[in-house]
């Protein structure tokens, strides 16, 4: 009780005290350029006239692919949550789903511009406080415990859910810089952060099934199970107190072509965290069966019951490090910048971008996400942007931005994803962030 008590209370932590993002799209279209927008693009830190860039940013999401504010509404409208409510909720579920939560805080962010054999290279250093946690479960587990096991006879299914959850701090050290003069209108430059990360707490889940099958007319019972949970800073949590350590990165490149398009690719969080204080492991591999039950021996029922706790008991194994990867993001964006003959006219930029992931971890997801973005100055003074966005942990996710500048001071609000304020009915998310930028 006391280990379920553990994961239970880290996960109410990430999730309602912040509720590695999913790359902050609304960052990287309207902060173009920022130590922000290079964040996960490191080769697009730029910072043209200026010198130095001060920088702050803060960012909070919650996702889901099932779960509608059409669905909560219905539920809060009738009061009551009836058969048919789960039924439909239920059926329209994936195989698979997930739900993830997360924050990032840039505390500070700092960028300077130097010459070096009369050709400019930007240097920045930054410190970002990271929490995400994901849970992932299937479908087949709601179905068990609504309709029974009769629906699975004859049919094995995996009804493990998972949950990974991690706080760690990152300090970053990056660069960005031409790697040739023009050639025919097409620039080229890169870019790279080196970054070292400090592990404050993690769960950690990487191998984890539990296969549960029936068999003809009842006969039998069967779980086949196979469970590793890794545990770091959930005894003795502090925010100053280190429980692993671990390094990485990002590199990305640009393209330039006539100043009216770029291509950008990247791969960002590369690396992970090795957690060797305050640890435990539970493990636990086996199969058990039921059968024969016999109605005059009311004595089986608990053997029976015995046997299937026995899964979850274990020796918990204290003091052996572990790795956690951060879990790599590839990305491709190509934008359109708007260039008007008249330099008082305010440009725009349009935004086609590509995520993938290629793990299952906090903040990050095998499954694809498109976004299409556009922004536009104002009077230069106002920025407003405008996207949409699928798949990753959520859906359908339409975004918003409004930001002013002041001088070279430059205030912003966004929103990932605002999609149940418009459209209930598929809105499963919701994004918020603040931005600071000063430039000298």
């Amino acid at each position: 009780m006391r280990r379920c008590s553990i994961i239970l209370a880290l996960l109410l932590m990430l999730s309602i005290c912040t509720v590695s993002a999913q790359n902050n799209l609304q960052l990287q279209y309207g902060y173009r350029g920022s130590l922000s927008g290079a964040k996960f693009l490191p080769s697009t830190l730029e910072l043209g006239n200026y010198q130095w860039q001060i920088g702050f940013n803060y960012k909070l999401w919650i996702a889901n692919r099932s779960l509608s504010y059409g669905n909560i509404n219905d539920f809060q409208t009738s009061g009551r949550l009836t058969n048919e409510d789960l039924n439909d909720f239920i059926s329209e579920l994936d195989k698979d789903n997930i739900i993830g939560v997360g924050q990032d805080i840039m505390l500070l962010g700092v960028a300077r511009k130097f010459k070096i054999r009369k050709r400019p290279i930007t240097f920045s250093f930054a410190i970002n406080e990271r929490m995400s946690a994901s849970f992932r479960y299937p479908k087949a587990l709601l179905q068990l415990a609504w309709k029974g096991n009769k629906q699975f006879e004859n049919k094995p299914v995996d009804i493990a859910g998972s949950l990974d959850a991690r706080y760690f701090r990152e300090f970053s050290l990056g660069t960005s810089f031409k790697l040739a003069e023009p050639v025919n209108g097409l620039k080229i430059r890169f870019g790279a952060a080196f970054k070292y990360y400090q592990g404050l707490a993690a769960i950690y889940m990487p191998n984890n099934y539990l296969i549960f099958e029936t068999g003809p007319e009842g006969d039998y019972l069967s779980f086949d199970y196979n469970y590793d949970i890794f545990l770091a800073g959930t005894e003795k949590f502090s925010v100053t107190d280190t429980k692993g350590e671990g390094y990485g990165g990002s590199i990305g490149i640009t393209a330039k072509w006539k100043k009216r398009y770029s291509l950008d690719i990247g791969l960002s969080d590369i690396g992970g965290i090795t957690y060797y204080t305050d640890t435990q492991k539970f493990s636990d591999k086996g199969f058990v069966s039921f059968s024969g039950l016999s109605r005059e021996d009311f004595d089986d029922l608990t053997n029976y019951a015995d046997s299937l706790t026995a899964i979850f008991e274990n020796e918990v194994v204290e003091g052996n490090s572990f790795y956690m990867p951060l879990g790599v993001r590839f990305q491709v964006q190509l934008a359109y910048h708007f260039l008007y003959d008249n330099e008082a006219a305010n440009p725009g930029n349009l935004f086609f971008t590509y995520i993938q992931g290629f793990q299952e971890l906090p903040g990050v997801t095998r499954r694809p996400r498109f976004s299409l973005g556009y922004n536009q100055r104002l009077w230069k003074r106002l920025y407003p942007g405008v996207s949409v966005s699928y798949g990753g942990f959520n859906n359908l996710a339409i975004g918003a931005m409004l930001s002013a500048r002041f001088g070279k001071t430059r205030f912003g609000i966004h929103a990932d994803d605002f999609t149940g304020a418009i459209i209930p009915s598929r809105g499963t998310g919701l994004g918020f962030g603040l931005v600071f930028q000063c430039y000298f």
